[in-house]
């Protein structure tokens, strides 16, 4: 990028960290191993002594074992770069409209459940599974129930096999979900004999409230083995989508499951949806990450995706914003943006990325750590059009950490 524009741009990311990093977070909690500065190994000892807005970094060795569950309070939750660590199933319950919760970067073994939340969530780079020796069980791998906005960035949410009914890999009620550059996969159904509901599980399944995806792929899983009674049908492979409320799509893919056959011959082969047939947008998925967390005089990469020749900008934020739906403008829309600025950051390329780097500035004592949110958003020259894309944030924390 023009390298006047990067230090007009960096200046100002220095000038607002610097103004806004009190209001933020001031604390950073340690999960990890046993050693200096580590509060615990368990990630629910620091929620409890955290304070709104606080951090919780999460080291190699921490939160392997006791679930957690973040509740009615403001917290960023985000793993350390190169920190090789799966923790425990997780939950976000009970945030008023005022807070948001972040949760970034980590491997969630089974469950993650979002649960009556009036203010915003957001789940970034996370993937949430299962392994061929810890069953999915009867409950979706995430689970998002009563909440305002929820959004996915850049996550994985697979299971290697499912119990009966085969639950969905996503489950949403009465919620507003944006699901951005994500690969969601329903599990393979459990082999069986003489088995009436081992098919094969749902990518993702909508009971109620809204779905914006761009740039997904919803793979419904494959039917199990059957066999046994000479009556017996083979199972049916799970669908991509199962949609009973407001869907649109922009660039997403949609598979169903393979069924398999029995003794009295093949099931049914999933379908890429069912139920109410989804909004299909024309247009490219545009893409948007910063690297997180970053220490104090490091660097922070912007990486971004979108059509040649078109002008990316971002807004920047110390508040999370809510996203919504606006299939008018093939786009998700950012509201209660508080305190936000604007700039370029360059052009797209003929390959459609574009990258920039910002120098982290040196945080303001006693500052430990502070959170700030991006919305990317893509223009042409003439500015005939504006299309909002995905968001991302970034932690900047104390080079002592």
């Amino acid at each position: 990028m023009d390298r006047q524009l990067a230090k007009s741009a960096a200046a100002r990311i220095v000038l607002f960290l610097a103004a806004t990093s009190a209001a933020q977070s001031q604390q950073v909690w340690v999960v990890g191993a046993p050693g200096p500065g580590v509060l615990s190994q368990e990630i629910q000892p620091a929620i409890d002594a955290a304070a709104e807005g606080d951090v919780i970094l999460v080291k190699s060795g921490g939160g392997q074992g006791l679930p957690w569950l973040i509740q009615g309070k403001s917290l960023t939750l985000i793993r350390d770069s190169n920190a090789s660590t799966v923790v425990a199933p997780g939950a976000v319950a009970g945030l008023q409209v005022t807070q948001s919760a972040l949760v970034r970067g980590f491997q969630i073994l089974k469950h993650l459940d979002i649960a009556n939340n009036a203010g915003p969530v957001w789940i970034e780079d996370c993937q949430v599974f299962t392994t061929a020796l810890i069953s999915q069980g009867a409950n979706a791998l995430i689970s998002i129930n009563n909440c305002a906005s929820v959004t996915l960035q850049r996550c994985t949410v697979t299971a290697y096999e499912v119990d009966p009914p085969s639950p969905p890999a996503l489950f949403s009620s009465g919620s507003l979900v944006y699901v951005s550059a994500s690969i969601i996969k329903g599990g393979k159904g459990p082999d069986g004999f003489n088995c009436f509901r081992c098919h094969g599980a749902d990518a993702v399944r909508i009971q109620s409230g809204t779905l914006f995806a761009t740039g997904c792929t919803f793979q419904g899983g494959n039917a199990g083995l059957a066999g046994g009674d000479p009556q017996v049908l083979g199972h049916n492979g799970g669908d991509g989508l199962d949609n009973a409320g407001d869907a649109t799509l922009i660039d997403t893919l949609l598979f169903g499951g393979s069924a398999s056959v029995g003794p009295a011959g093949p099931g049914i082969p999933g379908a890429p949806f069912v139920g109410v047939a989804p909004t299909i947008l024309p247009g490219v998925a545009r893409s948007f990450a910063m690297s997180s967390p970053v220490r104090e005089s490091n660097a922070i990469v912007l990486s971004l995706g979108g059509v040649p020749n078109e002008t990316a900008a971002i807004y920047y934020s110390p508040s999370q914003m809510i996203g919504l739906p606006f299939p008018a403008f093939d786009a998700v829309f950012a509201v209660s943006f508080v305190g936000a600025n604007s700039f370029p950051l360059g052009v797209i390329s003929s390959g459609g990325t574009l990258s920039a780097t910002f120098q982290a500035p040196v945080l303001p004592a006693p500052i430990l750590g502070a959170t700030v949110y991006a919305q990317s958003f893509f223009f042409d020259s003439p500015l005939t059009y504006v299309v909002v894309g995905p968001a991302s944030a970034v932690v900047v924390l104390d080079s002592s950490l």
